[in-house]
């Protein structure tokens, strides 16, 4: 029991460290730029194998207002997919505060299935008691280990 916890427990860490490295990975590799006119561009790179498990999209959020799903295309290079967003606006000035952020493309769970009667073990019987019938059988009885 207390190793299939300890499994539980490091599969969940993992996860979660794989997660936050992916997401470490995505944050440095985004570059953003506009043209003060017209658009707002973003670069960034991801591994293929964390894009086939979990596929993210690029936000953008101005200040106060709503996130606004960028416009992206993607391109394959060796190990990596590249990507490039971008998003129409004709609002700029030197003192706003622009936002990106990643979001998955569905709600991330870990689900695990535990079979209770293969991973729970009953404390041995106490007071064993064998009795012999006049029917020539015996009569096996016990108190339940662990009851007081």
């Amino acid at each position: 029991m207390n190793m299939k916890l300890y499994s539980i427990v490091l599969i969940l860490s993992l996860t979660v460290l794989i997660i936050e490295a992916r997401e470490s990975h995505l944050k440095k590799t985004l570059s953003c730029s506009n043209d003060y006119e017209s658009q707002i561009d973003c670069t960034w790179s991801e591994p293929r194998e964390g894009n086939a498990f979990v596929k993210m999209h690029l936000f953008h959020k101005l200040g106060d207002l709503n996130l606004i799903k960028m416009i992206c295309n993607s391109q394959k290079i060796d190990s990596e997919i590249h990507w490039h967003c971008r998003r129409n606006d004709t609002y700029f000035h030197a003192a706003q505060t622009n936002m990106f952020i990643f979001k998955p493309d569905e709600k991330l769970e870990i689900q695990l299935n535990v079979d209770l009667f293969k991973n729970i073990q009953l404390p041995p019987p106490e007071k064993l008691n064998v009795t012999a019938t006049e029917e020539c059988d015996f009569l096996l009885e016990w108190k339940a280990g662990g009851e007081t």
